[in-house]
């Protein structure tokens, strides 16, 4: 999608406090869940839809929002989701 704010990449989970975004979750073989976070929101893992990008937030707590990611040309920006 396209508007004058950019292209919408999709949706990535960003931490608030921290202005961190999830960039890669990993699982042992014991079940064991890791969550690597990057400050760059371009290294972010893109999510299609609004709806996964939350449940996954919801998973890590609830300082944990999805939100938009769009590509200005120039730089990156996110948005919070209506």
């Amino acid at each position: 999608m396209r508007s004058e704010v950019g292209k919408l990449l999709g949706y990535v989970v960003h931490l608030p406090a921290s202005d961190e975004f999830l960039a890669k979750t990993s699982r042992n073989i014991m079940g064991i869940e890791g969550w690597l976070w990057s400050k760059a929101p371009e290294l972010a893992f893109l999510y299609p839809t609004l709806r996964v990008a939350t449940a996954v937030a919801k998973r890590h707590g609830p300082n944990c929002v999805a939100v938009e990611l769009w590509d200005r040309g120039f730089d990156y920006y996110v948005q919070e989701c209506p």
